[in-house]
């Protein structure tokens, strides 16, 4: 399978089409319950599609591999799904690093040094990368504080992947800019943003 950062529909491939009811696996954090929503109303004819919430990304992750459910709304984190097989990417992500104040004098290891970050569920795909790019910066388990969620304490840094933001969307994040990794001649000369994309 490719890597990709986005969100895909994955299904589990035993005997899916003999049935007429579809269990629909999403994680409780939006977009899911919207997509989820959408393909319960609108489903194949001759289909019926039911939601199973899952609070946790690893147990709806184990879920589909054990056949539990038949069909998963999941971030792609870089492996294959044991038994599962890609339906479609549902949308593309982007990457958004949101730092308070000026930040244009950090590299990403610095930033990732705040503390605390959101950097979306345990096991979803920011999450992965945010861990994988503190490896690479020399930043040990102990001075990486990722956050399991973003409601109990506000975050001093934002790393999640989502869809491109509304143009109002800073304005309702007060105190906070968007980070930019690099310059555009760094491009094909070993920048952050590539190794992240490699990753």
């Amino acid at each position: 399978m490719r890597v990709f950062a986005g969100v895909y529909l994955l299904l589990f491939c035993q005997g899916l089409w003999a049935q007429s009811e579809l269990l629909l696996g999403i994680h409780t954090d939006e977009p899911a319950p919207s997509i989820g929503a959408l393909l319960a109303e609108n489903p194949p004819e001759g289909y019926s599609i039911v939601l199973e919430p899952f609070a946790d990304v690893q147990q709806l992750r184990s879920a589909l591999t054990d056949g539990n459910i038949d069909l998963a709304l999941l971030e792609e984190t870089g492996g294959d799904e044991p038994g599962a097989a890609l339906i479609t990417e549902l949308y593309p992500s982007v990457l958004h690093v949101l730092t308070r104040g000026d930040q244009s004098s950090k590299n990403i290891g610095e930033v990732l040094r705040e503390k605390p970050i959101w950097a979306g569920a345990p096991g979803s795909i920011g999450h992965s990368v945010a861990r994988a790019l503190a490896r690479d910066f020399g930043i040990a388990n102990a001075d990486l504080e990722l956050l399991n969620d973003a409601w109990t304490v506000e975050p001093e840094v934002y790393f999640i992947f989502g869809g491109l933001l509304a143009p109002d969307a800073l304005s309702r994040l007060d105190g906070f800019v968007l980070y930019s990794f690099d310059v555009p001649s760094r491009l094909m000369h070993g920048s952050v943003v590539e190794g992240i994309a490699l990753r």
